[in-house]
């Protein structure tokens, strides 16, 4: 019988520092110590990362970051459809 897994303690380790609100938290220090380029998938119906913040963390760092919004997703875009995975391929 196949079913779905996944980790649902992802959170625990972070549940001190973003409490039971995601939204309320702020990760602009950790987001300016980043230097390499950035590729960001964002679910086009996500909770957790609006889409004016998505692109403003475009334009708040001196480094390249590259946006993809994938219609009709969650938080996090699954990377397995042929459509996802070839943005990361080319």
């Amino acid at each position: 019988i196949w079913r779905l897994r996944g980790d649902f303690g992802v959170l625990k380790p972070m549940r001190e520092l973003i409490g039971e609100n995601p939204q309320d938290i702020s990760l602009e220090a950790l987001w300016q110590a980043v230097k390499c380029p950035v590729l960001i998938f964002r679910g086009e119906n996500s909770l957790l990362l609006r889409h004016n913040d998505a692109l403003d963390m475009q334009t708040r760092n001196d480094i390249r970051v590259e946006l993809h919004e994938i219609e009709n997703v969650g938080h996090m875009p699954s990377l397995i459809p042929d459509a996802q995975t070839s943005i990361i391929h080319n």
